[in-house]
């Protein structure tokens, strides 16, 4: 899951977005999906459950949503950081001969 953060931490375009969506593995879970709805109709008409598979184009609107999301939840995040430290100070720098004359 962590790889595909990584490539969330920037908004894709529709082709990285297909990309994406190609390197998952292949499923059969719409027609495992569909096979349980049909095996359990009763349950199934009881609490109104259907089930529509997205098509290709709306999973890689997903992604690229989703990876919207990401960037800016990335954006925020440096804002954040930067406001916390923004009066912290660097320490000053001491070399090797300036340690030697403080003993």
């Amino acid at each position: 899951m962590s790889m595909i953060f990584k490539r969330f931490y920037t908004a894709c375009t529709a082709a990285e977005a297909k990309a994406i969506l190609s390197s998952f593995p292949k499923s059969d879970m719409d027609a495992k999906i569909k096979n349980l709805l049909k095996n359990n109709a009763d349950i199934a008409k009881k609490y109104n459950l259907t089930y529509t598979p997205l098509t290709e184009e709306q999973e890689v609107q997903q992604i690229i949503k989703y990876s919207e999301q990401m960037e800016k939840a990335r954006e925020h995040a440096f804002e954040e950081y930067g406001q916390r430290f923004k009066d912290v100070q660097p320490l000053p720098e001491k070399t090797v001969q300036d340690f030697v004359k403080g003993l």
